[in-house]
C-alpha cells in the first residue's frame, strides 16, 4: 500500500496473547491504536521547527471488511483524520469510564484485625437486629476518613501481597475509630486476617483490595450460617 510522500502512518497492534481472540463488536470494530505522524517538509519550516521530533498519535477504530475479513486502513492522511475525527470522543469516554471505574473498584490497603469488646455494637447495623460479629465472622471495620472507602454492606476482596492464589472476601461492618484518618485501613475479624497472614504478623500494609458483587451462594440463600459470618442481609441506610 503506497501513502502520500507527507503522510507516514504506522499502526501499533498490541496483542497481549496471540491464542485470545481480538474483541470484536456487533458491527464489526475492534479497539486498535494507530499511530498518525506528518514527515515535515523542513525547506519551507522555520528553523526552530525542524527535526523537533514531535509527533501527533491519535486512536482510531479500524473496521473488518466483510468481503475479505481484512482490516480497512486509511488510504492517506486526510482520509486517518476524518476516522480519528469521527471515532476519537467515543473511544476516549469508553477509556475514561473504563479508567475511572477500576480506579474505583481497585485499592491498597492496610489490615489488622480485632476481636473482644471491639466486636460489638457495629455501626453499620441498627440495635434491633440484635447481631454482632464473633472471632469467627469474614468481616471488617474500615476508616472513618477515607474517601471512597467501601460502603456499608459492601463485600470486599482482599488479596495476598506474594501469593495471587490467596484471598479473602469480606463484609463492611463497622467503622474503625482507632484507625488512622486518611488512611485505606481495614480492620478484621481473627478468622478473616487469619486466612492470609498469622496473627502474630498484626499489621500488614499495601495489599490489594477491590470492593465485589455479592457472592452468588450468599445473596441466595441469606441463611443464619451465612448471618453469622457476614451480618444481616441490609445494613442501615445512613451509614452507606
Amino acid at each position: 500500500m503506497r501513502f502520500h510522500l507527507t503522510t507516514l502512518i504506522t499502526a501499533l497492534v498490541v496483542l497481549i496473547s496471540f491464542t485470545q481472540a481480538v474483541e470484536v463488536d456487533d458491527e464489526g470494530y475492534m479497539n486498535l491504536s494507530i499511530g498518525v505522524r506528518m514527515k515535515r517538509d523542513e525547506s519551507s519550516a522555520p528553523t526552530l521547527e525542524k527535526r523537533s521530533g514531535s509527533s501527533t498519535s491519535t486512536p482510531l477504530l479500524l473496521r473488518r471488511s466483510p468481503e475479505t475479513g481484512k482490516l480497512v486502513w486509511p488510504g492517506s492522511f486526510s482520509e486517518a483524520l476524518t476516522m480519528a475525527k469521527r471515532d476519537v470522543p467515543d473511544m476516549l469516554k469508553s477509556s475514561l469510564h473504563r479508567r475511572a471505574s477500576t480506579v474505583r473498584r481497585a485499592m491498597h490497603v492496610v489490615i489488622t484485625w480485632y476481636t473482644g469488646h471491639d466486636l460489638l455494637n457495629p455501626s453499620c447495623f441498627a440495635d434491633s437486629d440484635n447481631w454482632a460479629p464473633t472471632d469467627d465472622s469474614m468481616v471488617a471495620a474500615v476508616t472513618i476518613e477515607w474517601d471512597g472507602k467501601p460502603k456499608c454492606g459492601a463485600f470486599v476482596r482482599i488479596q495476598h501481597h506474594s501469593n495471587k492464589e490467596k484471598h479473602i472476601t469480606v463484609r463492611v461492618v463497622d467503622t474503625c475509630a482507632g484507625c488512622p484518618p486518611g488512611q485505606p485501613h481495614l480492620d478484621l475479624t481473627k478468622a478473616a486476617f487469619d486466612k492470609l497472614y498469622d496473627e502474630d504478623v498484626g499489621v500488614v500494609e499495601g495489599l490489594k483490595a477491590k470492593v465485589i458483587p455479592c457472592p452468588k451462594k450468599i445473596a441466595n440463600d441469606w441463611n443464619d450460617h451465612v448471618i453469622g459470618r457476614y451480618g444481616p442481609k441490609e445494613p442501615i441506610a445512613y451509614m452507606t
